[in-house]
Protein backbone atom coordinates (compact mmCIF):
# COMPACT_ATOMS: atom_id res chain seq x y z
CA UNK A 1 0.00 0.00 0.00
CA UNK A 2 1.32 3.26 -1.26
CA UNK A 3 1.68 6.28 1.87
CA UNK A 4 -0.77 9.67 1.39
CA UNK A 5 2.58 11.11 1.27
CA UNK A 6 3.88 9.10 -1.71
CA UNK A 7 0.78 10.29 -3.45
CA UNK A 8 1.79 13.88 -4.61
CA UNK A 9 1.73 14.50 -8.40
CA UNK A 10 -0.72 14.78 -11.42
CA UNK A 11 -3.53 12.29 -12.18
CA UNK A 12 -6.63 11.37 -14.08
CA UNK A 13 -9.37 8.93 -13.60
CA UNK A 14 -9.05 5.20 -14.77
CA UNK A 15 -12.06 4.82 -17.61
CA UNK A 16 -11.92 1.08 -16.57
CA UNK A 17 -12.60 1.92 -12.58
CA UNK A 18 -14.03 4.55 -12.78
CA UNK A 19 -18.00 5.11 -11.92
CA UNK A 20 -19.50 8.26 -12.69
CA UNK A 21 -23.10 8.13 -11.50
CA UNK A 22 -26.47 9.23 -10.08
CA UNK A 23 -29.46 7.44 -8.19
CA UNK A 24 -32.74 9.42 -8.44
CA UNK A 25 -36.09 8.14 -6.73
CA UNK A 26 -39.12 8.03 -9.48
CA UNK A 27 -42.79 8.31 -7.97
CA UNK A 28 -41.50 7.60 -4.76
CA UNK A 29 -40.61 4.36 -4.86
CA UNK A 30 -38.44 2.93 -7.40
CA UNK A 31 -34.80 4.32 -7.87
CA UNK A 32 -33.58 4.87 -11.17
CA UNK A 33 -29.90 4.58 -11.48
CA UNK A 34 -27.48 5.93 -13.98
CA UNK A 35 -23.54 6.67 -15.17
CA UNK A 36 -21.53 8.72 -17.64
CA UNK A 37 -19.00 6.90 -20.05
CA UNK A 38 -17.17 9.83 -21.34
CA UNK A 39 -15.54 12.56 -19.10
CA UNK A 40 -11.95 14.22 -18.60
CA UNK A 41 -10.31 14.45 -15.30
CA UNK A 42 -7.15 15.82 -13.66
CA UNK A 43 -6.19 16.41 -10.57
CA UNK A 44 -3.30 17.58 -8.65
CA UNK A 45 -3.03 16.02 -5.45
CA UNK A 46 -0.30 18.00 -2.93
CA UNK A 47 -0.30 15.59 -0.01
CA UNK A 48 0.97 17.92 2.54
CA UNK A 49 -1.13 20.50 1.70
CA UNK A 50 -4.09 19.40 0.76
CA UNK A 51 -5.37 23.08 0.10
CA UNK A 52 -2.99 23.02 -3.02
CA UNK A 53 -4.43 20.25 -4.67
CA UNK A 54 -6.99 20.60 -7.95
CA UNK A 55 -9.95 18.84 -9.51
CA UNK A 56 -11.04 19.32 -12.67
CA UNK A 57 -13.67 16.95 -14.31
CA UNK A 58 -15.82 17.78 -17.24
CA UNK A 59 -18.52 14.43 -17.87
CA UNK A 60 -19.80 14.75 -21.58
CA UNK A 61 -23.28 14.42 -20.92
CA UNK A 62 -23.96 12.69 -23.91
CA UNK A 63 -22.75 9.94 -22.49
CA UNK A 64 -25.66 9.29 -19.75
CA UNK A 65 -26.61 5.69 -19.38
CA UNK A 66 -29.48 4.21 -17.37
CA UNK A 67 -30.16 1.05 -19.44
CA UNK A 68 -33.64 2.43 -20.71
CA UNK A 69 -32.68 4.06 -24.40
CA UNK A 70 -35.88 5.93 -24.17
CA UNK A 71 -35.17 7.26 -20.85
CA UNK A 72 -31.89 7.92 -21.44
CA UNK A 73 -32.59 10.35 -24.77
CA UNK A 74 -35.87 11.71 -22.50
CA UNK A 75 -33.23 12.64 -19.96
CA UNK A 76 -30.44 14.64 -22.25
CA UNK A 77 -33.45 16.63 -24.24
CA UNK A 78 -35.67 17.66 -21.44
CA UNK A 79 -33.92 17.63 -17.83
CA UNK A 80 -30.10 18.26 -18.75
CA UNK A 81 -30.62 19.99 -22.20
CA UNK A 82 -27.56 18.49 -24.43
CA UNK A 83 -28.16 20.77 -27.48
CA UNK A 84 -27.23 23.72 -24.94
CA UNK A 85 -25.32 21.94 -22.61
CA UNK A 86 -23.01 19.47 -23.51
CA UNK A 87 -21.11 18.99 -20.32
CA UNK A 88 -21.48 19.02 -16.57
CA UNK A 89 -18.21 19.99 -14.54
CA UNK A 90 -16.70 20.12 -11.15
CA UNK A 91 -13.84 22.41 -10.30
CA UNK A 92 -12.01 22.17 -7.14
CA UNK A 93 -12.15 25.93 -4.87
CA UNK A 94 -10.90 24.04 -1.63
CA UNK A 95 -9.84 20.79 -0.26
CA UNK A 96 -9.13 20.19 3.66
CA UNK A 97 -8.16 17.07 5.18
CA UNK A 98 -11.01 15.75 7.36
CA UNK A 99 -9.43 12.31 9.02
CA UNK A 100 -6.30 10.80 7.47
CA UNK A 101 -8.52 9.31 4.91
CA UNK A 102 -11.35 11.69 3.95
CA UNK A 103 -11.29 15.48 2.50
CA UNK A 104 -13.62 18.11 2.22
CA UNK A 105 -13.30 19.10 -1.38
CA UNK A 106 -15.34 22.28 -1.67
CA UNK A 107 -16.40 22.69 -5.84
CA UNK A 108 -17.93 24.86 -8.17
CA UNK A 109 -20.88 22.12 -9.56
CA UNK A 110 -22.15 23.16 -13.07
CA UNK A 111 -25.01 21.64 -14.35
CA UNK A 112 -26.90 23.25 -17.36
CA UNK A 113 -25.76 26.26 -17.73
CA UNK A 114 -26.16 26.90 -13.31
CA UNK A 115 -22.88 26.99 -11.40
CA UNK A 116 -23.21 26.72 -7.59
CA UNK A 117 -20.81 26.16 -4.89
CA UNK A 118 -21.28 22.45 -3.33
CA UNK A 119 -19.18 20.95 -0.59
CA UNK A 120 -18.56 16.88 -0.63
CA UNK A 121 -17.03 14.23 1.46
CA UNK A 122 -13.77 11.97 -0.59
CA UNK A 123 -13.05 9.28 0.62
CA UNK A 124 -9.25 7.99 -0.36
CA UNK A 125 -7.69 4.97 0.16
CA UNK A 126 -4.17 3.74 -1.37
CA UNK A 127 -4.18 0.68 -3.13
CA UNK A 128 -0.81 -0.92 -5.78
CA UNK A 129 -3.40 0.55 -8.28
CA UNK A 130 -3.25 4.54 -7.39
CA UNK A 131 -5.50 6.41 -5.07
CA UNK A 132 -9.24 5.59 -4.49
CA UNK A 133 -11.52 8.06 -3.98
CA UNK A 134 -15.36 7.59 -3.20
CA UNK A 135 -17.68 10.24 -2.88
CA UNK A 136 -21.27 10.42 -3.01
CA UNK A 137 -23.52 13.81 -2.69
CA UNK A 138 -27.11 14.36 -2.70
CA UNK A 139 -28.42 17.86 -4.20
CA UNK A 140 -31.73 19.12 -4.87
CA UNK A 141 -31.86 18.99 -9.21
CA UNK A 142 -34.09 21.94 -8.95
CA UNK A 143 -31.19 24.18 -7.55
CA UNK A 144 -29.77 23.60 -11.09
CA UNK A 145 -33.30 23.82 -13.52
CA UNK A 146 -32.69 20.52 -14.16
CA UNK A 147 -36.80 20.11 -14.51
CA UNK A 148 -39.23 18.96 -17.66
CA UNK A 149 -42.26 20.38 -16.69
CA UNK A 150 -45.09 20.58 -13.33
CA UNK A 151 -45.63 16.88 -13.88
CA UNK A 152 -41.86 15.68 -13.22
CA UNK A 153 -41.80 17.82 -10.20
CA UNK A 154 -44.58 15.58 -8.17
CA UNK A 155 -43.51 12.31 -10.01
CA UNK A 156 -39.49 12.82 -9.44
CA UNK A 157 -37.94 13.31 -6.28
CA UNK A 158 -35.98 16.73 -6.39
CA UNK A 159 -33.09 15.35 -4.53
CA UNK A 160 -30.48 13.40 -6.95
CA UNK A 161 -27.51 11.70 -5.41
CA UNK A 162 -24.15 11.99 -7.30
CA UNK A 163 -21.27 8.97 -7.45
CA UNK A 164 -17.92 9.04 -7.97
CA UNK A 165 -15.53 5.35 -7.32
CA UNK A 166 -12.86 6.25 -9.33
CA UNK A 167 -9.19 4.74 -9.73
CA UNK A 168 -6.74 7.61 -10.13
CA UNK A 169 -3.65 7.02 -12.38
CA UNK A 170 -0.13 9.32 -12.30
CA UNK A 171 0.07 11.18 -15.32
CA UNK A 172 3.22 11.29 -16.89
Amino acid sequence: MTKLSALTGAYTLDPARTRIGFTARHTMASRVHGHFTSYDAHAYLDAETPANSTIDLTIHTHSLHTRNPQRDQHLLTHFLSLADHPTITLTSTDVRRRTPTSFALTADLTIRGTTRPITLDLHYRATDDGPRLKAALTVNRHDWHVNWNAATTLLISPHVTLELDAIATRRP
